[in-house]
Parts: C-alpha cells; structure tokens; sequence
C-alpha cells in the first residue's frame, strides 16, 4: 500500500512539474506586442539570422543606395541610411572594406543596439528570459533523477515499469526544453509575416533592387539570405566570394577577411558556411577571391592560383 501511494505521488508531482514548466516556458517566450510596430528590413535580417545576415543586409543597403559601386569603390552615403550600414560605408571609404569596420566596437555596438530593440519590442529571447527557462527544464531533470532511485529501490514489478515510464518522459521533456528559442513566437509571426507580404523579393522572382531600393534589397536578404546577392547582384556576390546558401545561425560568418588586389574594398570573403559546400569553380575565378582554405576538399579548385595574381586569401571564416 505504501509502494502503491509512493507511485501515485511520484507520477502526481512529475505531472505537475511538467504542466508548470509548459505554462512557464509559454509565457517566458511569448513576447509582446512589438510585433505590431514598423521593423527596419536591417532588424528583419537580425532576427532571421542573427549579426551575420544583417551585416549582409546592410551592404544590401549600400549597393542598392549606389554608396558602393560593383568594383568595391565608396559612392555618395545617402541621408537616414540605418547605423549598421553607415559603419559598414566607413570601412568601404577607409579601405579596409566593409567586414573589418563591422568587427570595431562601433560595429558591435551597432548590432548590440539592433538586438536590444528587438528584444524591447518582445521578438528576440533576452539572456534573463533564457536563464529562467532553464530553471524548469533543471527541475525536470533533477525528478527524472529521483525516479531512477525509486525505481532501483522499488520491488513490485509494475511499480518499477511506471517509475521507468515517468522518468523518461520527465527526462525527455526536460533535455528538448533545456535549450531556450533564439526568437520568442511574436518574432516568428513576424517573420512569417514578413515572409508572406514580401514574396516578391524572393530570388526565384530576380527582384531588381534598383526598383526596390536599399530598403528593399536589405529585406531581401534579410528574409532569404545570400541566395538574394546571388540572384540580384550575382558579380559583386562572386568577387566576395559570398555563399549561395547563408541564411544566418550562431555558426561561423561566411566570410573572413584577405588582401586581394581585385576583390571589392580590398576585402573578400570565404565561403565556410560551417557545411563548407558554397565555395566552388565559379566563385573562384581570375574575377574573385574566395577562400582557399575555409573550403572542404571537394572545392579543390579554389587554390591560391585562381585568386588571381597578386592577391591572396585569408583561411576559414570569423
């Protein structure tokens, strides 16, 4: 009888626990109303991919805006163009190219500023949302752990099968809450929302971004990644050595810094996505200066000689 109510206890409280950190876990990642306010197609780009891809959409800007030409020279800065962008236009007009003036502490306090707003606004997770989520997740584990001591010291047959049963599932549950979402769910229907309105940038339509403007081919990038440069502005993302396939993640940028004599502000960029499937012959021609190292062995043709002469690159991504 004993055995019988500690089983009934044991499957009572995991129940509990289980119900608690879902509404918990709902609540936290929920976000607010932020999804309703205008969002800048440089904040879209950050919430889809994280810094990389808005650093992407903001040279996005910049070409579409004619502050930098199809050979890497600086043009005219336009009025009310987004910070990211401007500090990107710095390094293009000082010469060290746009990714190493992005690296300077006004660059990340730049993308620290986009994250900040997102985050108010409800659309990206905060760090103390991610640490009070792990709570219930800890929790979990730690009741799936007295479990397994119930169920060695249990000696009723059934008695040991339900303390197995509710073990794992509290021991499941807690491992896939563990890890706390990089957007909240006003930030995915953002996203989806985004995504719905604007299929016209998509890079099966060829989006003209001369029609669309800088705000239109930052948006484009932003919502379908380089495979926009590709389709839109296919020579520049060649002689950056940009990835067909980049949407973004906490992955490596897929792009490192070399001196290349032909490359666009003196900067070009790998291909290493992390899946290292990007870099291949036709971007890495006498024209660009992709990477001769971020690259994995199936991009043997992307040596040092197809760099052209007088340049060479630099290895594997940031």
């Amino acid at each position: 009888m004993a055995d019988d109510t500690l089983v009934v206890a044991f499957l009572l409280s995991g129940a509990a626990l289980l119900a608690v950190s879902v509404v918990v876990r709902g609540r936290l990642f929920a976000g607010g109303g932020g999804h309703h306010l205008p969002i800048d197609p440089i904040d879209v780009a950050y919430l889809k991919g994280g810094p990389g891809l808005a650093e992407y959409a903001a040279l996005a800007a910049l070409r579409a805006a004619g502050a930098v030409a199809p050979d890497g020279t600086p043009g005219t800065l336009p009025v009310g163009m987004p910070r990211l962008a401007r500090v990107a236009h710095e390094g293009i007009v000082a010469g060290s190219g746009p990714w190493q003036s992005l690296r300077t502490p006004a660059g990340r306090e730049a993308q620290d500023q986009i994250r900040t707003k997102l985050e108010r606004q409800g659309l990206l997770t905060s760090r103390s949302q991610r640490a009070g989520a792990r709570v219930g997740p800890i929790v979990l584990l730690g009741a799936a752990a007295g479990g397994v001591a119930l169920a060695a010291r249990s000696v009723e047959p059934r008695h040991t099968v339900l303390f197995v049963l509710g073990t794992a599932l509290l021991a499941i549950v807690g491992v896939l809450t563990l890890r706390a979402p990089y957007r909240t769910v006003a930030g995915k229907v953002v996203l989806r929302d985004q995504t719905r309105r604007n299929g016209h940038l998509h890079p099966r339509n060829r989006p003209a971004w001369e029609t669309y403007g800088p705000a239109g081919a930052a948006l484009s990038v932003g919502l379908f990644g380089t495979a926009a440069w590709w389709a839109s502005d296919p020579d520049y993302a060649r002689a950056l050595g940009m990835s067909r396939v980049y949407v973004g993640g906490s992955g490596p940028h897929p792009y490192s810094s070399c001196s290349a004599s032909n490359a666009p502000s003196s900067s070009c960029s790998s291909a290493d996505t992390g899946s290292g499937s990007s870099c291949n012959a036709s971007s890495c021609n006498s024209s660009s200066c992709g990477s001769s190292s971020g690259c994995g062995s199936s991009s043997s043709s992307c040596s040092s000689s197809s760099c052209g002469s007088g340049s060479s690159c630099g290895g594997g991504g940031n």
